[in-house]
């Protein structure tokens, strides 16, 4: 499959959050807030020049990391979840005498 790459970049303050995913997505990547990170389709390049944009923003990155995976992982990741709470219980077929 067709390599993918993600920024991931946790700011040091929490509420720093939206305005680091607004600095993704104004610099032409999507940034999303997932928990306490910010996840950006990006090439791994791209990463030094977001913690630049983060600094000059006054947002101050606890940390940044880049994840590589293909979009069959990416797909997989989204809808784990939902696949995992199908079939977590599947029924006992009943037996009739």
């Amino acid at each position: 499959g067709e390599q993918t790459a993600e920024v991931v970049a946790v700011p040091e303050h929490a509420r720093d959050l939206a305005r680091l995913a607004d600095i993704c997505t104004d610099a032409g990547h999507d940034g999303r807030i997932e928990g306490d990170a910010v996840h950006a389709p990006a090439p791994a390049e791209w990463a030094p020049e977001l913690n630049r944009l983060a600094m000059g923003q006054g947002v101050t990155l606890a940390a940044l990391t880049v994840s590589r995976g293909t979009l069959e992982d990416a797909f997989f990741a989204m809808t784990e979840t939902d696949a995992h709470a199908i079939v977590a219980h599947p029924k006992e077929p009943e037996v009739v005498a």
